[in-house]
């Protein structure tokens, strides 16, 4: 009926029916996983936008690259599993 007028269920309701649902454990987990790789990642080009423009990184920030790189791979491991 609703479609010989041009609507579908969806026109019926503000929100997703399960639009109040909580994230499973696996979104959540993915979700941080994303968040930490993007704010890592924004590390890593901050260091790399100084390395291309002549600035010679500290000893801390090459330090805290490396800590990023890891915190990447770690992240990684926890949604692929080690490989």
């Amino acid at each position: 009926m609703l479609a010989a007028v041009g609507l579908g269920l969806r026109d019926l309701y503000n929100a997703p029916l399960d639009s109040d649902r909580k994230p499973t454990r696996a979104e959540w987990h993915l979700q941080d996983a994303l968040s930490a790789i993007a704010f890592e990642a924004r590390v890593i080009l901050i260091a790399a936008n100084d390395l291309a423009t002549g600035v010679i990184l500290s000893l801390e920030d090459v330090r805290r690259v490396a800590q990023a790189a890891g915190r990447i791979a770690a992240a990684h491991r926890r949604l692929y599993g080690s490989t």
